[in-house]
């Protein structure tokens, strides 16, 4: 059975990892997609670790695809390459600004062959702004966004940088293709192509709005904390008797009052200090002294079995080893063993939706050229793409007239149900009598509600639904086009509410559930929670040092990302009814989610030729902070200067000594950055830079073809022109209340992109008028 994008043809002409993976997602929902690679072959084949001789950077981002080789260059290789162009759905490119030009691939020379592409173009970033023309890299882009700022061991008074350098680049894949799919939906509805903007740095800072919502509401710069969440606790690891830790999720009230029976201190629930979240956020330091020696009595088994009887989201920190054989990771394919043909079986991270009318799946990709001739072939014989009929040329926004009904809590829920708000769609949040249960996740708060909350609930309508409104609530999901409910945060069972009861009202209906761990294996149903899922995940395994407290990404980025997968997954889904007529059910889940965002950690530990590169050398290199200067760090790398270059650099910094060293060679490469001596050698750098400031590193390193950048923390960040001249973030008049500011998507579309930021709703603020209209309504 075909993938929900069946018939869609998408032309990959990116590099490395930012185009390329975006597109393999594309070809896993059943597009055919056609990679591009030049003679000189992509970017990413020849960095380490290799299997068979080929970079697994190469391979893993480049499955689900047909692999060509055309030297842009030449007439005749660019003659079939826009023949393609003039064929395909979809171009995707993430070359630096003007390449593409360059090479007759622009957006203007590709809109006059094809008028009906949507043409997708990523950059590090942006467009415009004073390092518009640089060069990017996933740590630079990571160092640059204040994610390292908000990670690291507690009272941590430096950043950390989280070892697993493609995880920026995949996050920027998965906005790629969020994107790409509201512009198809937006083609097919009016018959007009468009071009579409996307940065690595804006969907940086977008994978940490939760976070940014904290800075938002109070102007302080939120702090590293470990293992432990900002705004919920007791959420965080906590060493057990037999020295092994355990991830705990303690995110609402009600699981407050469970925890506590359970773990044998009932009187912890009546205690005042840490009655309500808010609560137990202010004491944390209280509540973490008498729970730490609580759970060194009893081995990591007991609270397993204690805290999962109770229904706490709890989970132990997995390593790959645990993760291939984990009867959750077999029965849902969360980590899949693919047979690459040429290079040997591979494991890779799973498709992280299930669809349940048109699958998708993971196949393996060409090696490079492997389908020129064919390809070339079959170019002489392609129709050019015929405009869609449309008929809603004045349409504003992508999914305007689409209705949503989100019966979700949390993050991951509700920041799908956002990004739909945001195309348009018009966004009903359905909450229990005392509201979405992350309202109350804070200090900090904006207005009544916790910070991030207002973030991710902007530009909707609540309804706060009793006990008795049964009948409300079927009336509501029958006339929904997508019905969001998020099951990882036990969500109450409401008769007539779930796919089967939905779709009886409404077969055509979207049905997204979000869950914890997935639709089938031992843990489907269980809870979850933001750390649980990063800690079984193996994220840990990229952040501190060995033998120390572990750590968590500082972002809600499980939460995050599914939110964004769902939401790729409830447009594939729409795109499909659009031309079937026929609705289904969408699954993603936190635990696939990252699972599948860390698919090409399992493709490089697989078999790799050489244990070397930086996807297997971060299992035991120690925290990264960057290099020190003299008032603050930076990140760099050498990557594009030449020998010339890298001796002058050397030259102005006094260092020319170094070039006695073999670890320096290699124009620098091997002693920076990603490079594999680069952690020995740091403190030679670091000399040399601490008698300059930040800015004068940045400089003379740029001078020289470096790429630098600093360190940013969250006031640096938004006050830097290239964040500024994004147009990311948005002021609101502090007569509204809430935020005072809000973060936009990290696309622009070329045009039909009606900005939908709205304040959060106040809870249950539009009742009447949203039961009222339920009532008249006859549903589907």
């Amino acid at each position: 059975m075909p993938g929900p994008l069946s018939g869609i043809r998408v032309l990959d002409v990116g590099h490395a990892m930012v185009g390329p993976w975006s597109a393999m997602l594309l070809g896993a929902m059943g597009a055919e997609v056609i990679k591009v690679d030049t003679p000189r072959g992509d970017i990413g084949h020849n960095a380490p670790p290799k299997q068979g001789g080929v970079s697994v950077v190469y391979l893993h981002p480049n499955f689900n695809k047909k692999s060509t080789i055309y030297d842009l260059k030449d007439e005749g290789d660019r003659a079939v390459v826009h023949r393609l162009a003039a064929a395909s759905d979809v171009l995707v490119e993430n070359m630096r600004p003007g390449t593409t030009e360059r090479l007759g691939l622009g957006y203007d020379e590709v809109s006059r062959l094809n008028p009906s592409i949507v043409y997708c173009s990523a950059s590090a970033w942006g467009r415009e702004g004073p390092m518009a023309s640089l060069g990017g890299v996933d740590p630079t882009v990571q160092a640059f966004c204040g994610l390292p700022s908000i990670t690291g061991a507690v009272g941590a008074t430096r950043p950390e940088l989280y070892r697993y350098f493609a995880h920026i680049d995949a996050n920027t894949s998965c906005y790629i293709a969020a994107a790409i799919l509201e512009g198809l939906f937006l083609r097919e509805r009016t018959g007009r192509g468009l071009k579409i903007d996307v940065t690595m740095l804006g969907a940086a800072i977008n994978l940490q709005a939760t976070r940014v919502a904290e800075y938002f509401a109070t102007g302080e710069k939120p702090l590293p904390l470990g293992s432990a969440s900002a705004t919920t606790a007791p959420h965080r690891a906590f060493r057990c008797g037999d020295a092994r830790y355990l991830a705990v999720g303690v995110e609402r009230d009600d699981q407050w009052g469970r925890f506590c029976e359970a773990a044998g201190l009932p009187e912890l629930a009546a205690d005042p200090r840490f009655r309500t979240n808010p609560d137990r956020v202010r004491h944390r330091a209280e509540l973490d002294a008498l729970l730490e020696p609580h759970f060194l009595a009893k081995p990591q088994r007991y609270w397993v079995i204690t805290l999962e009887r109770a229904g706490i989201p709890c989970g132990p920190f997995l390593d790959f080893e645990a993760l291939k054989c984990h009867a959750q990771v077999l029965e849902n394919r969360y980590i899949v063993d693919l047979d690459t043909v040429h290079y040997g079986r591979m494991y890779v991270g799973g498709i992280p939706w299930a669809f349940a009318g048109t699958p998708a799946k993971m196949r393996r990709g060409g090696s490079p050229g492997e389908h020129t001739a064919e390809v070339t072939e079959a170019t002489t014989s392609m129709s050019p793409v015929t405009p869609p009929a449309g008929g809603e040329a004045s349409l504003s926004a992508a999914l305007s007239g689409i209705r949503v009904v989100e019966l979700s809590q949390g993050i991951a829920g509700p920041y799908c149900g956002m990004l739909l708000a945001a195309a348009g769609a018009g966004v009903v949040k359905v909450e229990p009598p005392g509201g979405d249960y992350y309202r109350q996740a804070g200090p900090p708060f904006a207005g009544a509600d916790g910070a991030g909350f207002a973030m991710i609930n902007q530009g909707k309508r609540s309804v706060v639904l009793e006990p008795g409104d049964q009948e409300a609530l079927e009336r509501l999901v029958a006339e929904a086009d997508v019905v969001i409910e998020d099951s990882a945060k036990e969500s109450p069972a409401r008769p007539g509410v779930g796919y089967d009861g939905v779709r009886a009202r409404n077969p055509e209906v979207i049905y997204c559930d979000i869950s914890g761990f997935g639709e089938r294996g031992p843990l489907a149903g269980k809870p979850c929670s933001e750390l649980v899922a990063q800690a079984m995940a193996e994220c840990w395994a990229s952040l501190g040092d060995i033998g120390e407290p572990p750590e968590r990404w500082g972002g809600d980025v499980a939460s995050i990302e599914t939110g964004v997968f769902a939401y790729q997954g409830v447009l594939a889904a729409l795109l499909h009814r659009m031309r079937s007529g026929r609705g289904q059910k969408v699954s993603v889940s936190l635990f696939g989610s990252l699972l599948h965002m860390r698919g090409v950690m399992w493709a490089a530990i697989t078999n790799p030729d050489e244990w070397f590169g930086l996807h297997c050398d971060s299992f035991t290199r120690g925290r990264d902070h960057g290099y020190q200067t003299g008032d603050g760090a930076v990140y760099f790398s050498m990557r594009q200067a030449t020998e010339e270059d890298y001796v002058r650099l050397l030259s102005d910094l006094d260092m020319l000594d170094v070039l006695d060293d073999p670890r320096f060679g290699e124009g620098g490469r091997d002693a920076v950055g990603l490079g594999r001596f680069a952690p020995e050698v740091k403190p030679r750098w670091e000399r040399a830079y601490a008698r300059f400031t930040t800015e004068d590193v940045v400089s003379l390193i740029r001078r020289h073809n470096g790429e630098a950048v600093p360190i940013n923390d969250y006031d640096t960040l938004f006050a830097h022109p290239q964040v500024q001249a994004l147009d990311l973030v948005e002021d609101r008049p502090a007569s509204e209340g809430g935020l005072p500011r809000l973060l936009r998507v990290p696309w622009r579309f070329s045009w039909g992109q009606e900005w939908a930021v709205r304040p959060s709703p106040a809870l249950g603020e539009h009742t009447p008028s949203v039961l009222q209209r339920a009532r008249e309504a006859g549903g589907r």
